[in-house]
């Protein structure tokens, strides 16, 4: 007597449903609109952190001959107005200022608590704080902070979402993300502030990683490039894009007036609680039969599909599920199923299979249709030699595309001019690598498409790191090289993002987007230190940027070729690649016709 649970074909069942019906859709969407508030509440320091020019206060006095009460000189103290707003913090500690002109002296020093802004104080949180002066490093901190609790997230996190379901996770993190974007804009000062800060990190990451799951997790072998490799990226500019007329409008209201108005987009929460179902893809691999038939059911409800036809797609024709009604629109399981002639229990979840008769039973069919319960966690990444290499290239990638993406992308934005037009620019050259990866992400492939972009960006960045090292000023050719790595970096970025997800099996993919993650992390918090090494060394960023892009783009060809096939629901099926060139579900179906 052998225990087993039910994984199926997954594949084939979303397929039978219709990959492009009203449920798949939908579910896609959902976690589209939960990323526009993840990357919204990212980037908001962009426009809520602005530096406010500032000025110290400036005293001036003069000597007045004659003797005063206690018998020395009287000084009569004007304060007088100074136009010279600056937001640098060299102002406050300019000292004072003595001119031997009729005794006239005057004295501009100060710390953060006595400057006077240009603006009103409350429009950037930078000045509401008073994160000026001495107290200038806690406005840089305050997106590490961020950070640091996407990091935590990132080894957290993914541990709920493989053990207890994408679901919960992502409504328990959405919930508390709530409550601290909400405590973030009512601050009343910056310990305050950092604390919500770092609790945003913590939940906006697990949301991040939680949808980008799901969405990997909804689509089909041949959906998965176009819809989240390509659609992903372009939904992901967009998003970042929308940041900037919300922003712009509100340029003369306070700093929390726009955090509030990017608060608006939690309306998903009410959203996946009516409409967001569990990832089908983790309800069997986890065997959990009878939520996994409800999906079914539900899917069917919504495209107008026939159920059973669903189901004997999922079970290869291997499984005849007989259902009874319950109500006018459901259908419940009866308590029997009948699978290759034999009868198993179905109360459970789990089912037991009697092999004392295998006169009737293809054992080697049945294995087609089922998988041992693996118990994978975290250290499973590392004991599989196939796994180990995966998790290894997956974190340096996101290491070194994260790095590379936001220094890019900091020291783009420092550009003199509009703020909005500039970051506006900086996000549209994003939009030809999702168009590149629209028409060839397919045809191509993963590794090709994954390549080609690195070694765009390898080669540019170096040609970045040349110039620069020979020329003494800035060239027209060192801004052409940029644009040009930072469309290689946001290719290879979305491309990642789609391997990632296809390199790893169902009960340890978000653990291994996790850990990718951190590392993304620890690039990330490095970037901001990369304008400071290139002051110091010209041609050092674009060096170091450019040699990791070109060293990804050649460990790429050692990757497996995940285009066109289903995801790995267990380790066995990471190991079989490595046997067949055919994509899996291709392979399984001729498996089970040549042994039925």
């Amino acid at each position: 007597m052998k225990t087993r649970k039910e994984i199926g074909n997954v594949d084939a069942a979303l397929e039978e449903l219709g990959p492009y019906g009203r449920y798949s859709l939908v579910q896609f969407s959902l976690q589209v609109v939960a990323q526009i508030a993840v990357v919204h509440h990212m980037f908001s320091i962009v426009f809520t952190g602005q530096k406010n020019p500032f000025q110290c206060p400036v005293t001036v006095s003069r000597n007045i001959s004659g003797q005063g009460d206690n018998g020395g000189l009287n000084k009569t103290g004007i304060s007088v107005s100074n136009t010279n707003w600056t937001a640098s913090k060299d102002v406050c500690h300019s000292g004072p200022h003595v001119v031997n002109l009729d005794g006239i002296s005057w004295n501009s020093s100060c710390d953060a608590y006595n400057v006077e802004y240009q603006l009103p104080k409350d429009r950037y949180f930078v000045s509401e704080f008073d994160l000026v002066c001495d107290r200038e490093y806690l406005a840089a901190l305050t997106q590490t902070l961020l950070t640091l609790g996407q990091a935590v997230a990132s080894l957290v996190c993914p541990f709920f979402a493989d053990n207890y379901g994408r679901k919960p996770t992502l409504m328990l993190c959405s919930f508390v993300w709530l409550g601290s974007s909400l405590g973030l804009a009512f601050s009343v000062n910056y310990t305050m502030f950092a604390v919500f800060k770092t609790l945003n990190g913590i939940c906006l990451q697990g949301v991040f990683q939680t949808t980008m799951t799901v969405m990997i997790e909804t689509l089909t072998s041949r959906q998965r490039g176009f819809m989240f490799g390509c659609l992903g990226a372009v939904f992901g500019t967009l998003s970042i894009l929308l940041m900037v007329p919300v922003a712009y409008l509100m340029r003369n209201y306070s700093w929390r007036l726009l955090e509030l108005a990017y608060c608006s987009y939690f309306i998903y929460i009410i959203l996946n609680v009516f409409f967001m179902d569990e990832s089908f893809r983790w309800l069997a691999a986890n065997g959990m039969h009878k939520r996994a038939m409800f999906v079914l059911n539900r899917a069917s409800l919504w495209n107008g599909c026939n159920l059973d036809k669903v189901v004997s797609a999922f079970y290869k024709d291997d499984v005849q599920i007989t259902f009874k009604p319950i109500s006018e629109h459901y259908t419940e399981m009866v308590n029997v199923t009948k699978i290759n002639n034999k009868l198993i229990d179905n109360t459970t979840d789990e089912f037991t299979i009697n092999h004392d008769d295998d006169s009737n039973i293809c054992k080697e069919n049945l294995d087609d249709n089922f998988s041992v319960e693996e118990n994978l966690n975290f250290f499973s990444l590392f004991r599989n030699r196939q796994l180990r290499f995966f998790t290894a290239f997956c974190t340096l990638a996101w290491f070194f595309n994260n790095l590379t993406y936001f220094a890019l992308f900091l020291m783009s934005s420092a550009l003199s001019g509009s703020l909005y037009l500039n970051y506006s620019l900086n996000c549209f050259v994003e939009l030809p690598a999702a168009l590149f990866i629209y028409f060839y992400i397919d045809k191509l492939g993963r590794k090709i498409c994954l390549a080609s972009f690195n070694i765009i960006a390898g080669i540019s960045l170096v040609g970045v790191a040349i110039t620069a090292a020979i020329s003494d000023q800035e060239s027209e050719v060192i801004k052409v090289l940029a644009i040009i790595g930072k469309f290689g970096v946001s290719g290879s970025f979305a491309v990642l993002f789609t391997i990632t997800s296809e390199l790893f099996p169902t009960n340890i993919r978000n653990t291994a987007q996790g850990l990718a993650s951190l590392s993304a992390c620890v690039g990330g918090m490095l970037a901001p230190f990369s304008e400071l090494l290139m002051s110091k060394v010209v041609y050092a960023p674009g060096l170091i940027f450019g040699t990791g892009s070109l060293v990804l783009g050649a460990l790429t060809f050692f990757l497996p070729e995940t285009a066109n096939r289903q995801l790995p629901q267990s380790v066995k099926d990471i190991e079989n690649w490595s046997h067949d060139n055919e994509p899996t579900k291709e392979k399984r179906f001729c498996h089970y016709m040549c042994h039925r």
